[in-house]
């Protein structure tokens, strides 16, 4: 019975969208449709009610499509609002539009004024659960069954205060927990936007586990400018420092075991330490204060 208004809604998001290239997300079609939908002013309770009656009363049918439209436009910042509320969970927002779209036509459909309940109130739930049900469908690479990704959402809720409600049962309409959390995570495909407005990837934000050729070099040099500084403290110093931080690719030696290697005593060896870190601070002070001067001479 809907699928005209189902159309023009499409349409109305989609106009500015054939204008954009291939695989280009069109944030001016959704711009344009935010303004286009702020023509439609809010409607009062009064007003609801009037519409809802007309819109099943056994009239002619372009009386009632023209009022559930009216009912429909009049809420579609509703749909916006809540459907923001969901960025980032795995849907393009202009796509948590239109499934919120839907559901606020299912909300129309239904809509009883006779409850004494505003229709924003009542719309709210169907444009969530059409959201929610999307998300449940089309977000994850692996499709996850509603009902499950239900429960799921129904434990997590619990889970965090550890109610006596979760505690003392094991599982949740015959899902166990386990199942449950692993229907909670969900799963990213490396090749999806880090965010609507980056057009960098998940993988493009993996670092690169190989070591590149101008990090060899740079580590090549640093060993080598670092051998040349042990090479100019005294052999002593330079052996309790090799064995003491194991700089010989050995693990690092107690006192006890340095002192024990070269004759000397545990306090002996200390001091030795201590100044063997001295020197080396020194020569590592000295050879910076040369390179800044050569780069300054540069």
């Amino acid at each position: 019975m809907f699928s005209r208004l189902k159309i023009k809604l499409g349409r109305l998001a989609m106009a500015e969208n054939e204008k954009t290239f291939s695989g280009e997300r069109s944030s001016c079609g959704l711009t344009r449709y935010l303004n286009a939908i702020g023509r439609y002013n809010l409607l009062s309770p009064h007003e609801e009610i009037s519409l809802s009656k007309r819109a099943k009363r056994s009239g002619s049918f372009p009386e009632r499509f023209a009022a559930r439209e009216k009912l429909i436009e009049s809420n579609l910042r509703l749909v916006v609002q809540i459907a923001s509320s969901f960025k980032n969970s795995g849907l393009p927002l202009d796509d948590l539009i239109s499934e919120g779209n839907i559901g606020l036509i299912k909300a129309a459909e239904k809509f009883d004024a006779s409850k004494n309940c505003r229709f924003s109130t009542y719309a709210s739930w169907w444009i969530r659960h059409y959201i929610r049900r999307a998300l449940d469908n089309k977000a994850n690479i692996i499709r996850i069954p509603v009902e499950t990704a239900r429960w799921a959402r129904k434990s997590a809720a619990l889970e965090p205060s550890e109610t006596p409600a979760y505690s003392a049962s094991n599982s949740f309409g015959g899902r166990s927990k386990t199942t449950l959390r692993c229907a909670s995570v969900r799963v990213l495909s490396i090749s999806e936007r880090v965010s609507e407005s980056s057009e960098k990837t998940w993988q493009e934000s993996i670092p690169d586990p190989a070591v590149s050729p101008a990090h060899q070099v740079g580590l090549a040099e640093e060993t080598d400018s670092f051998h040349k500084l042990m090479c100019k403290l005294d052999e002593r110093e330079r052996q309790i420092l090799i064995m003491r931080f194991g700089l010989d690719a050995k693990p690092p030696r107690t006192l006890a075991a340095v002192g024990l290697s070269l004759g000397v005593s545990i306090e002996r060896v200390r001091c030795l330490q201590e100044r063997a870190i001295r020197n080396f601070k020194e020569l590592l002070l000295s050879a910076q204060n040369e390179m800044l001067a050569l780069c300054a001479d540069a």
